[in-house]
């Protein structure tokens, strides 16, 4: 395992991981030479039984077909030759998400980024997928009540740290800020 995919796997839970890999292959089924936040998103609604679902009753295949349409229209396929499934690179709005979701999640004081840390994350940046959800009536705020009630039912999500100190807390949000809105 090379130091690349162990920080991945120490930061990123299964489901994320998941994700990640779904939103290359999306990608390349789109026929784009790169990921953005809705291959991202599309990535994480191709994960069987992705925690982010939970506490949330939406028509998701509707909101998939809504996103592919997006992505169609902002990104139209390239003529060039397609980019291979391992070189394929991120567009710096999807690090800067994936940055923000870890970043988030340390402040929070858990351990791995889960889909529900994505999701929330993706919903705080201004962009197609956020407008889309808003549509059809979710937002950030219910979306973190809805994972609020399922704690309980998620305990493997909730893995918590105890070292996050109020400054610490303070810098991350700034950088998650940075993230989120200047970058």
């Amino acid at each position: 395992m090379d130091n690349r995919t162990k920080r991945s796997s120490e930061v990123f839970d299964s489901e994320v991981r998941i994700a990640i890999i779904n939103s290359k292959t999306v990608a390349l089924e789109l026929l784009n030479n790169f990921i953005t936040i809705e291959h991202l998103f599309l990535g994480m609604l191709r994960v069987e039984d992705a925690k982010f679902r939970n506490g949330i009753t939406i028509n998701w295949a509707r909101i998939e077909g809504g996103v592919i349409q997006i992505v169609k229209r902002t990104n139209p396929p390239q003529e060039r030759e397609r980019q291979s499934y391992h070189s394929m690179p991120l567009l710096s709005s999807c690090e800067n998400v994936l940055r923000a979701a870890v970043l988030g999640c340390h402040l929070s004081g858990r351990i791995k980024v889960t889909t529900q840390d994505l999701l929330l994350t993706i919903i705080k940046r201004k962009g197609p997928v956020k407008e889309l959800l808003r549509k059809e009536g979710l937002n950030y705020n219910g979306i973190y009540s809805a994972y609020d009630n399922c704690k309980s039912k998620l305990p493997d999500v909730m893995v918590y740290r105890a070292d996050v100190s109020p400054m610490q807390a303070f810098i991350l949000q700034l950088r998650i800020f940075y993230y989120l809105y200047l970058k």
